[in-house]
């Protein structure tokens, strides 16, 4: 759709403010007028409807230039939906943490029994410190991994 070129310079009294078209317009809005409407009402429906001029030009109205802005809406939408990338990234996301929660779970299990007596009560801190502070923050805390819960449990 080509959008006609408009040409922009300092008044001078030579130039057309309403247009070329403006006697068609005014004509169009008298036969309306003429056949019963009110000017308000048949300036109101010119607007509305839009019209075609003599040489076939059309001039869209209000009513097809809305219809037009909620196609084009609608398709950038569709266009750049980010409900799928969202998902996907909780997805991967929740993949790497039932990894993590796993590898954590592994090194407990795999760990010799004095270490996994140091490790435990550490852990068990850390735990109830996370599920106090909500679920986000155990997300991020299971991201951390067992290096950071050691380095936690020796700073204390």
């Amino acid at each position: 759709m080509a959008m006609p070129a408009h040409r922009f310079s300092a008044w001078d009294g030579t130039q057309e403010p309403l247009g070329p078209d403006v006697e068609e317009l005014f004509g169009r809005l008298s036969e309306d007028v003429f056949h019963g409407w009110d000017f308000e009402s048949a300036l109101r429906r010119l607007m509305e409807k839009g019209w075609r001029d003599g040489r076939g030009k059309r001039l869209t109205g209000m009513d097809e230039m809305l219809e037009q802005l909620k196609r084009r809406r609608q398709a950038q939408l569709e266009r750049f939906n980010l409900d799928s990338v969202f998902t996907d990234m909780r997805e991967k996301l929740d993949r790497v943490i039932s990894q993590e929660r796993r590898g954590i779970q592994d090194r407990l299990e795999n760990a010799p029994a004095e270490g996994r007596r140091r490790s435990l009560p550490s852990l068990s801190r850390i735990s109830a410190w996370a599920s106090q502070r909500g679920p986000r923050n155990s997300a991020s805390l299971a991201l951390r991994g067992p290096s950071w819960a050691a380095q936690s449990s020796c700073a204390r």
